[in-house]
């Protein structure tokens, strides 16, 4: 079939027998597909344009005058123009212009993908058809003047040419015309089109498809069709299209050309593949999720969605959960705070993160951590909000856990701390900080962990301790850790290798006990054990030495008394009688050293009365002044109102004696020895640190020393001091000492001795007030 001629142009319009409400239909097509919210541009050129095309293609290839019914607008408004143009960006829209006057505006969807030149292509050719008739409203009908139209011709071929759109003129099983975008769509060119059968160009299916919907095109049923079909490609693929076909008659009335107007779908189909697959892909990343996801309204928080690990958490079906409030899940305890921070967060449009307990079906309770945001603000439907938890119920309980060790090694009366391998602080405890001196507000990474121990332990620690908690996990041993004035303080230390998930070590913990009470207490119960065994060896001593004395005593009065018969019976020469002198002096002698042995053992004869201890002093120290004291520098410290004190004179004189003598002994010319008298008040704790003290009672005791500068006794040798007949004098017996202590506790009194090698020696003796003897 040969291709039309279009008429000369400014000739009259040709008429047709199109009747007016086709073109009505037209007009109802564009608008209300104009009017929809979600219209595919693609969608509304289609149903705007095919028709319109077919229409004026039928007016090309008529020869009889024809009457246009529609239009849109109203032409008797002469700002018509200037309103469309006020009408701004709200929609996208061209005036229909003909003659001068404006008829009306074609209005597309904001977001239509087309470009101006094709909109104002299609105005034009609006108006061309709704110039001669108007129908401004039901039953009124306006019929301006029939203007002279410009060449349409032109304004046809402009969009056959340069439309997007395939467009192709079929009889037979030919194809007669095409347009450049149906030649480049399947690949052919018009000459090879037109030597091709167009049954060739579709697969089977289609061909029957599109036969029985262009039936009604030649018996009159419909005036166009539409189908979604595949033409093959040059090449041999199939393209996805969109098929517009209409019948348009030629010149002689009597034959129907074909007028297919097609749509390559190929971009479409494969966004919309690309849409299912990230739909697909994005529901099974959801269902898979081992996170508890949902979608709810705001207001009434009715779910909206839910995934299968919400549904399997709460032990619930997807059924029995959609459309209802979330808060059914929610404890009781925590739902007014939860509803506040959703009131007063979601709708600024921040990302809520919060954390809330959740009652499942079978009654447990666990913890949930929620990140909810605004995902949906359409006005016309609720704001819908979207929330991801997670149950972080063993963390809650780890955090639990967590708190109640902290509050124990808060409050644990070992010293705990941490420390990273570069040696800065991590932890510290309460105990440690008071120990240390550091204020609670102080945070430890501040501080060193070298600064809190002597430079002996971190020597011990570096050396041994942390290479020894590296290899084996652990260390433990006895260190010492400095107080806040800097006295160093004996610890038992324990150090502990912390470990990362790889198994590395990262910090070194400590856990130490102060062992000072330990020690003081073992001090005191060696001290205690020693008081004791000497005790007990001044008892075996005293039994053996108390014996003794009492034998002695009694073999040497049988010798002075046959000595001194013997001088006194027969007379005897000179010589012989200085010799019975001699052994009458002698035993004599022998006697006085029988009597310390019983001082010793507290055996003695005593003779009780009141002493003024400190007139007693100055006494023997007067009588010693001119010969053993002579080269001292002797000074007293007598406290006046000293009470008296119940006692022998006779052998409290000999204890004072016995003090001085080995004072003034231990020092040198112009040496000092001070001594000084007072009266004090012992408790239990003071009379444990006295020799004998253990056996006296709390009370008012009456205090004597004798201070010396002198060399100091050696450690080895106090140990010994008491021991009868042990001295370190090259002349003496060694009794001196040994009596003082059998004098002072048959005198229910005690003993302190406190010498520094080399700086002096302090003697004490304590003596009850004559007042308890009572």
């Amino acid at each position: 079939m040969a291709q039309p001629s279009l008429p000369p142009a400014g000739c009259d319009p040709p008429r047709a027998s199109f009747v007016g409400s086709d073109w009505k239909i037209l007009a109802q097509i564009i608008h209300s597909l104009a009017a929809q919210p979600d219209a595919d541009p693609a969608e509304l050129c289609v149903h705007a344009l095919v028709p319109l095309v077919a229409h004026a293609a039928a007016v090309v290839a008529s020869e009889h005058p024809f009457r246009i019914l529609a239009f849109v607008g109203d032409p008797d408004q002469p700002d018509a123009l200037e309103q469309l143009l006020q009408a701004g960006p709200s929609v996208l829209q061209a005036p229909l212009v003909a003659q001068g006057r404006v008829l009306g505006s074609l209005r597309l969807l904001p977001h239509a993908v087309l470009t101006m030149d094709f909109i104002t292509l299609l105005a034009d050719l609006l108006a061309f058809s709704l110039v001669h008739q108007a129908i401004v409203a039901p039953a009124k009908i306006h019929a301006p003047p029939i203007p002279e139209l410009v060449d349409y011709r032109v304004a046809f071929e402009r969009i056959y040419r340069h439309t997007g759109i395939g467009i192709a003129f079929g009889g037979g099983w030919s194809i007669v015309a095409a347009n450049q975008s149906f030649q480049d769509l399947i690949g052919y060119s018009e000459a090879e089109l037109r030597q091709i059968s167009v049954n060739e160009l579709s697969p089977p299916e289609d061909i029957v498809r599109e036969a029985e919907l262009a039936q009604g095109l030649l018996d009159g049923s419909s005036q166009y069709y539409e189908i979604e079909k595949h033409y093959y490609h040059k090449d041999g693929h199939l393209v996805p299209v969109r098929l517009t076909g209409t019948a348009v008659p030629v010149s002689d009335g009597n034959t129907l050309l074909g007028l297919v107007l097609v749509e390559d779908l190929t971009a479409r189909r494969q966004t919309e593949a690309a849409l299912r697959d990230s739909e697909s892909r994005y529901r099974m990343l959801i269902e898979q999720q081992t996170e508890l996801v949902l979608c709810w309204t705001f207001g009434d928080g009715r779910r909206t969605f839910v995934n299968d690990a919400y549904c399997r958490f709460f032990q619930r079906s997807r059924e029995d959960l959609l459309g209802k409030p979330i808060y059914d899940v929610v404890h009781p305890a925590d739902l007014e705070q939860l509803q506040v921070g959703i009131a007063t967060e979601l709708p600024s449009g921040h990302i809520r993160v919060g954390i809330n307990r959740v009652v499942r079906s079978d009654g447990t309770i666990a913890w949930c951590e929620w990140t909810s945001q605004v995902i949906s603000r359409d006005p016309a439907t609720p704001i819908e909000i979207q929330s991801v938890g997670r149950d972080i119920t063993a963390r809650r309980h780890a955090e639990e856990v967590r708190d109640w060790l902290v509050a124990i090694l808060e409050a644990s009366p070992a010293l705990v701390s941490i420390v990273d391998l570069e040696g800065r602080l991590r932890y510290l405890n309460r105990t440690a900080r008071l120990l240390h001196g550091v204020p609670f507000d102080v945070a430890p990474e501040r501080l060193s962990a070298n600064r809190f121990q002597p430079d002996w332990v971190l020597h011990l620690l570096r050396t041994q301790a942390i290479p020894i908690t590296l290899r084996d996990g652990i260390w433990h041993g006895e260190t010492a850790f400095l107080n806040a004035k800097g006295d160093a303080l004996p610890y038992w230390q324990t150090m502990i290798a912390l470990r990362d998930g790889e198994q590395r070590v990262t910090r070194l913990a400590t856990i130490a006990y102060d062992l000072s009470e330990q020690k003081r207490a073992a001090a005191n119960q060696l001290a205690l054990e020693r008081k004791m065994l000497e005790a007990q060896k001044l008892e075996s001593l005293g039994v053996l030495a108390g014996g003794i004395a009492h034998d002695f005593n009694n073999i040497l009065a049988a010798i002075v008394g046959h000595a001194e018969l013997a001088m006194y019976s027969t007379p005897i020469s000179p010589e012989v009688q200085q010799s019975l002198q001699e052994v009458i002096e002698h035993s004599h002698r022998a006697a006085d050293l029988t009597r310390q042995i019983l001082a010793y053992t507290g055996k003695g004869r005593v003779l009780i009365s009141s002493i003024n201890l400190g007139r007693l002093v100055r006494e023997v120290a007067t009588l010693l002044a001119a010969a053993a004291l002579r080269h001292c520098r002797l000074e007293f410290d007598i406290a006046p109102d000293v009470p008296l004190v119940a006692g022998d004179p006779s052998q409290l004189r000999q204890v004072i004696l016995n003090l001085l003598m080995n004072s003034a002994d231990a020092v040198d010319e112009g040496g000092l020895v001070r001594v000084r008298i007072w009266m004090d008040h012992l408790d239990r704790a003071g009379l444990e640190q006295l020799l004998f003290g253990n056996d006296l009672s709390p009370g008012s005791y009456v205090g004597f020393e004798v201070y010396d500068e002198g060399a100091g006794i050696p450690p080895e040798v106090q140990e010994r001091i008491f021991e009868p007949f042990f001295s370190t004098k090259f002349v003496g017996r060694g009794m001196g000492l040994a009596a003082v202590q059998g004098i002072v506790r048959s005198h229910d009194g005690a003993l302190f001795v406190a010498s520094v090698f080399g700086k002096g020696t302090r003697f004490q003796i304590w003596l009850p007030v004559e007042k308890q003897r009572a």
